[in-house]
């Protein structure tokens, strides 16, 4: 994942034999700013939201129930319904390839899928650096606007300082992307759809434990705030599952470009299987090191690694990595999953961005899902309590994301809905193909 690297820890886990299907899985100086200024809508009524029915929303084209029926476009005349994004853009780490699907996606269903009752969406940004003060300046901004009665979360690094605010506001916020603890587990204010951390970077181990069959993995993770409750989330998940595990850390900064020692100190050259939970910057480091060192460990990493950045520097070395994403790999060739294709459509038309940027086509998915929601409320009843019931009542499917949702049910993780992720190992020729034993892990105990 991509994070505020200040040290890098490699461990070495020893996994005991309890059999589980598990699972998986984005200067800071304060700066914000927003490109709408556009009045939102007034305050609406507080009721209830019904549980989702088959026909509550618009969706259902080309035959799959996640891609949108095109109605035709919203009417511009319209009260827009104001969203605010936070996302991670200053201080280091620029990542608005998150964003860039956002706007494409708002930008797709104001032309074409109707907005919500005929009301444009309007996305309000601001972004923030990996620091609590200007994520909590951002959460003060749409805390104070009433036109904004939902927050959308690209890839923020540092959230702890967005919660308070927004709870005290009673605004909740729909999550793209899960790195630290009090992203699942504020769930009087945060949800989330996707996997995150828990999701996809706890189902390495498992992956490789289960269907590579690994005695001893070898795992390379940040020592950030997103690393560390990433280790801890990991920890949590073979616990509940009974695995018995080692974990002895070892520390190196991060600017770090050469990965020799710390991957000989995790152990690697004994182990199974090498997991690589850094980002992209780790990831050419690790794979150089890899190679020098020949060590031939099978790899399981995340869609970090498959970075443009990444594949442009190490592409070849990357060959029969296994790859945890969050939502269906956009890279796919045409015609092996339909919503996919339906993006790689529809993205080019309303973006000039590239479509497989980092996280790009989770927030693509985070605007649909808030459009959908948004409809199945109604424009007249939309308010802070309606969106975080409609959030909490939707059971899926996600475009690009998992099948069906079940918010709260996880215990270690009641704010994310599901843990489903999609496994792909890395081809020869630089493409994917499907990984032994793919398929949604559910690591919820």
């Amino acid at each position: 994942m991509p994070i505020a690297r200040h040290r890098v820890f490699v461990t070495a886990i020893l996994l005991g034999c309890t059999a589980l299907a598990a699972a998986c899985s984005s200067g800071g100086g304060g700066g914000t700013g927003t490109d709408s200024t556009t009045s939102g809508p007034s305050s609406a009524s507080q009721s209830a939201v019904a549980p989702q029915s088959a026909a509550a929303s618009p969706q259902g084209g080309s035959g799959d129930s996640a891609i949108p029926v095109e109605t035709g476009p919203a009417n511009a005349s319209l009260t827009p319904v104001q969203v605010g994004f936070i996302n991670t853009e200053s201080g280091g780490l620029d990542l608005p390839s998150a964003r860039y699907g956002f706007q494409a996606a708002i930008a797709y269903i104001n032309a074409k899928l109707g907005g919500i009752d005929g009301h444009p969406m309007q996305g309000v940004y601001c972004a923030v650096g990996a620091d609590l003060d200007s994520t909590r300046k951002c959460a003060e901004q749409f805390a104070d606007d009433s036109s904004i009665n939902i927050v959308a979360g690209g890839y923020i690094i540092v959230s702890d300082s967005i919660y308070p605010v927004l709870a005290a506001a009673g605004k909740p916020i729909l999550l793209g992307s899960d790195f630290n603890k009090p992203d699942w587990t504020t769930t009087n204010t945060a949800i989330s759809f996707w996997p995150g951390s828990p999701g996809v970077d706890g189902g390495t181990v498992f992956y490789a434990r289960d269907f590579l069959h690994a005695k001893t993995v070898a795992v390379v993770d940040s020592a950030s705030e997103a690393g560390t409750s990433d280790i801890a989330a990991i920890k949590a998940e073979l616990a509940a599952a009974g695995v018995n595990m080692t974990i002895d850390p070892v520390y190196v900064p991060d600017t770090a470009v050469d990965y020799t020692t710390a991957i000989l100190a995790s152990g690697a050259s004994s182990a199974n299987v090498f997991i690589d939970l850094t980002g992209p910057n780790g990831c050419i480091a690790v794979a150089k090191a890899l190679k020098a060192l020949d060590i031939n460990a099978k790899v399981v990493s995340t869609v970090e690694c498959l970075d443009p950045s990444v594949v442009k520097a190490v592409g070849p070395l990357l060959t029969g990595w296994t790859i945890g994403f969050a939502v269906q790999p956009t890279q796919l060739p045409k015609g092996q999953n339909a919503q996919v294709d339906n993006y790689n459509s529809v993205f080019p038309e309303y973006s000039t961005q590239n479509p497989n940027g980092n996280g790009t086509a989770q927030s693509f998915s985070l605007a649909l899902s808030l459009w959908k929601i948004g409809n199945q409320i109604g424009y007249d009843k939309l308010s802070p309590a309606t969106w975080m019931q409609g959030m909490k009542a939707f059971k899926g499917p996600v475009y690009l994301g998992a099948p069906t949702l079940s918010c709260g049910k996880s215990k270690l993780f009641p704010g994310i809905c599901s843990l489903a992720s999609f496994w792909y190992t890395v081809t020869a020729t630089g493409g994917l193909q499907k990984a032994d034993g793919n398929q949604s892990f559910d690591p919820i105990p």
